[in-house]
């Protein structure tokens, strides 16, 4: 067993390949490679990227910037924690004041705080869902679990997350 919540080396291999395989489904290269079907990117703290995500929330650029980022990390293996992959993602996506952010402790606090908070919630790795901020999904949910949460949200019920 290892850390990936009490599963055997060998879940967590299928886990992982079951989510390279998801992306592949969509047309997108997961850098997992090997026979233990790994993350090939550099790895890096990635609260400077969270903290840029945030920017971009407020510049309405999210969804660029977030596709910025894990283009670069996912499919091109670079380093979240190196300031010139931010920059470079940040420009990419329209999102200015980046340097200013990145030179600064501007939501820092923020990221901790929702950090502690989904910690409190039990989550403790990614990839993970939460909807409503209430309900985490570990993993990579096939389509059919997705739909039937939000099928019994919709219907006014909490969601039984199988």
């Amino acid at each position: 067993m290892n850390g990936g919540r009490n599963r055997t080396d060998d879940e967590n291999r299928k886990r992982r390949e079951f989510l390279k395989n998801a992306w592949a489904e969509e047309g997108l290269n997961l850098a997992f490679e090997g026979e233990e079907v790994r993350p090939q990117g550099k790895m890096g703290n990635s609260i400077d990227a969270q903290r840029l995500i945030m920017l971009a929330r407020r510049q309405g650029k999210e969804d660029g910037m977030i596709e910025a980022i894990y283009s670069a990390n996912h499919v091109n293996n670079e380093c979240l924690s190196d300031f010139t992959v931010l920059l470079r993602c940040a420009e990419e996506a329209g999102v200015t004041g980046a340097i200013e952010l990145l030179n600064s402790d501007e939501g820092k606090a923020e990221h901790a705080a929702k950090v502690r908070h989904y910690q409190q919630m039990g989550i403790n790795s990614v990839p993970v869902i939460v909807i409503d901020d209430k309900y985490p999904i570990n993993g990579a949910p096939d389509k059919e679990l997705l739909a039937d949460v939000f099928n019994q949200l919709l219907d006014g019920k909490t969601p039984t997350l199988r």
